[in-house]
C-alpha cells in the first residue's frame, strides 16, 4: 500500500517536472535547483567558508601593507574599518584588532612574506576555481599549477579592487571634512547626500566587478559574457539584500554572545562566508542551468 501511494507521488512529481521543464524560465530553475543538488551546493560553500575565514587575513595583511607605504597609519585603520564593515558585516570589530599590529609590524614583512600571504591567500580563489568548473560543468579542468597561478593573480586583482575602494572612499572623506559650507552654502548638504550616494553605489558595482572576475576569469572554460554579467549582477544584488538582513538578525535577535562567548565574531564571520559562499554557488548554478537550457533547445529546435 505505502509503496504504490509512494510510486504515484513519485509519478506525479515527474509529471510535474516534465510539464516545468517545456518552459524556459521554469525549466532553468529546475535545472538549477537538480544541479545544485547533485553537486552538494551546501557543501562547497561549507568548504568556501573554511577556506575564507583561512584567507581573509592574509589577503588584508597583503593589501595593508602595500597601503601602508603611501597612507598613514590613522588613515589605514579608519578606511580598513569601512571598507570590512561594508562587505563583511559584523566582522569589522575582529578585523580592527589585528589591523593595528599589521601596520606596526609592516617592517618585518618583506617581499618573500608578501608572496608567501599571496600564496596563502590564493588558497580560497583555488577552491572557488574548482567549485565554479562544478557548477558551469567544465568537464577539462585546468591542471594544478595553472589554477595556481590564476587564483595568485586573483589575488592581486582583488586587492587592487579594495584599493580602488578605498581610493574612493578617502575622496568621500575628505569631501565631507572639507569646509563646503562656505564655498556651497546651501549645496553643501546635497554634495554630502551626494557623496554617501556615490560611495554605496560604487560599494555595490565593486563587489558585482569582483564576482565578474571570479564568474569569468576563475573557471577552466572562459563563461560567455551572456552568462556571467548576469550572474555577476544577480549575485551582487542578492548579497547586498542578505547582508541587510543578516545585520538585522543579529543586531536584534542573535545571542552568539551567550553561546559562543569570545568566540562569536569568528563565528559570526564564518556563518557570513558560508552564506555568501552559497549565494555565489547558487548563482554559478543558475548561469550554468541557463546555459545547459539553451544548449537543450538548440538541440530540439535547431535553427532554421
Amino acid at each position: 500500500m505505502f509503496s504504490s501511494v509512494t510510486d504515484r507521488v513519485r509519478r506525479l512529481v515527474n509529471v510535474l517536472l516534465l510539464v516545468l521543464e517545456s518552459f524556459k524560465p521554469t525549466a532553468v530553475a529546475v535545472v538549477m535547483v537538480r544541479n545544485a543538488g547533485r553537486h552538494g551546493v551546501g557543501d562547497m560553500a561549507a568548504a568556501v567558508g573554511y577556506y575564507g575565514i583561512l584567507a581573509i587575513l592574509p589577503l588584508l595583511i597583503f593589501t595593508i601593507t602595500v597601503l601602508s607605504y603611501v597612507l598613514d597609519t590613522e588613515t589605514i585603520v579608519n578606511e580598513v574599518h569601512l571598507i570590512v564593515s561594508r562587505y563583511v558585516p559584523l566582522g569589522a570589530n575582529l578585523i580592527d584588532d589585528n589591523v593595528d599590529a599589521i601596520v606596526q609590524s609592516r617592517g618585518a614583512i618583506g617581499i618573500i612574506s608578501l608572496m608567501a600571504l599571496a600564496w596563502s591567500g590564493s588558497n580560497f580563489f583555488g577552491a572557488m576555481a574548482r567549485f565554479m568548473d562544478t557548477a558551469w560543468g567544465n568537464a577539462n579542468p585546468y591542471p594544478f599549477h595553472m589554477v595556481r597561478i590564476k587564483s595568485v593573480i586573483t589575488v592581486g586583482s582583488v586587492s587592487a579592487l579594495l584599493l580602488s575602494s578605498l581610493a574612493m572612499s578617502t575622496l568621500v572623506h575628505a569631501a565631507e571634512g572639507a569646509d563646503l559650507d562656505g564655498w556651497l552654502g546651501a549645496l553643501a548638504g546635497v554634495v554630502d547626500v551626494g557623496g554617501r550616494l556615490v560611495l554605496g553605489v560604487a560599494s555595490l558595482f565593486g563587489a558585482i566587478a569582483g564576482l565578474l572576475m571570479l564568474y569569468r576569469w576563475l573557471p577552466s572554460d572562459h563563461t560567455p559574457w551572456r552568462y556571467c554579467v548576469p550572474a555577476a549582477f544577480v549575485a551582487g544584488i542578492s548579497l547586498e539584500i542578505i547582508k541587510n538582513v543578516f545585520l538585522f538578525y543579529f543586531t536584534t535577535f542573535g545571542s552568539f554572545d551567550a553561546v559562543y562567548g569570545s568566540l562569536a565574531s569568528v563565528v559570526i564571520l564564518l556563518v557570513w562566508i558560508y552564506v555568501a559562499g552559497f549565494v555565489i554557488l547558487l548563482v554559478a548554478e543558475l548561469g550554468g542551468a541557463l546555459r545547459e537550457v539553451n544548449v537543450r533547445n538548440r538541440r530540439v529546435y535547431p535553427p532554421v
